[in-house]
């Protein structure tokens, strides 16, 4: 069955999701999401909302990201960092999740304030130490991070390869300090729990942000899998590290010096939160302070990594890669041949 907003509530009702008082009453509401997947938001008036997604495209990679997806939402079902699940359907590709009430992605919210709080990162580190904490043990790893092996991939590979993801390509793999350093990261990859795999402050929703109690959830779990909570952690560090050089104001011929000093974002004022995010971590997953320490070597480097396909990401429709793309790059290569000097320099985390 595909969804549409016509037919929606004649599946909500077949499934025992939805009564026939809440339409005859006037309390049903349907808005259609839709992106890359087929995505409806349902309000029931006063009764809680429901956001429920579909697959698009029913191909191989399409149905194994719902798989994952619907695998996280079963095993989490009871934590409170991600939306409560009500229900999936399997030969239709659908999940009814709850919808996150008063909220907004964590990149609105700081966008809202023009700034980071520090509250904000210890939200993220408490959600990201729950998650791995409550699933840690041993598994089936899944696929490694596509970006780690990126220096060894043939540019045919690609389905669609803009000209500035080609370009991107061709810088990394010309270096082969960059190559040995992304090779490094792969084969330290120690796969210990389950990690969201695709941490960024557009999959993550602070709700009632202006109460006394706010909640952080994480969503978008096509990513889920059995894998190293050192590449979640890292991609927080470079979500903070991308708002700074993004604040940065390319569209002048300046040097980098001036770049950094006319940053809309100084790395001072979000060197609090990143430390409170890490400290909120650290102390939820319990670990000793030498487990801690390497941790957090391994984690500002996969945050590196990372930062490589955040900006392939950001590159893909374009034919030139714009100057903050190459500023990720050169960001990227300086952390993963000074780890310790970009925790300290960066991250502004200092050891006690």
């Amino acid at each position: 069955m595909i969804l549409t907003t016509r037919n929606l509530s004649d599946y909500l009702l077949s499934r025992g999701l939805l009564s026939y008082d809440t339409i005859v009453d006037g309390d049903l509401i349907i808005t259609d999401a839709s992106h890359r997947n087929r995505a409806f938001r349902v309000l029931r008036g006063p009764n809680p909302g429901y956001f429920i997604k579909q697959i698009r495209q029913w191909d191989p990679v399409s149905i194994a990201c719902w798989e994952q997806e619907d695998a996280c939402y079963r095993r989490l079902s009871r934590e409170r960092f991600l939306p409560k699940h009500y229900a999936s359907d399997v030969e239709s590709r659908i999940i009814v999740i709850a919808l996150a009430s008063a909220s907004e992605t964590l990149s609105q919210y700081h966008r809202r304030l023009g700034s980071c709080p520090v509250s904000t990162g210890r939200m993220q580190g408490a959600a990201l130490a729950a998650l791995h904490r409550v699933t840690h043990g041993t598994g089936a790893s899944g696929k490694i991070p596509w970006i780690l092996s990126v220096h060894e991939t043939n540019p045919a590979w690609f389905d669609s390869l803009s000209p500035a993801n080609a370009r991107l390509l061709e810088i990394v793999q010309g270096y082969p300090e960059y190559c040995d350093l992304l090779s490094g990261v792969r084969n330290e990859w120690a796969p210990s729990c389950l990690i969201h795999g695709d941490v960024k402050w557009d999959n993550m929703l602070i709700c009632n942000s202006e109460s006394p109690d706010p909640e952080l959830l994480l969503v978008d779990w096509e990513m889920g899998v059995f894998g190293d909570p050192c590449w979640d952690i890292g991609s927080v560090f470079q979500a903070y590290l991308n708002a700074w050089l993004y604040s940065m104001p390319f569209h002048e011929t300046l040097s980098a010096d001036i770049l950094v000093n006319r940053a809309g974002w100084p790395l001072d004022s979000l060197q609090p939160s990143i430390r409170a995010f890490w400290e909120s971590y650290a102390a939820g997953i319990e670990v000793d302070q030498s487990a801690s320490r390497a941790m957090l070597s391994r984690s500002v480097r996969c945050g590196a990594a990372r930062m490589i396909q955040s900006a392939y990401e950001m590159m893909h429709p374009r034919q030139d890669m714009p100057p903050v793309g190459a500023a990720m790059l050169q960001t990227s290569f300086n952390i993963l041949t000074r780890p310790a000097d970009a925790i300290q320099d960066l991250l502004g985390i200092r050891d006690e």
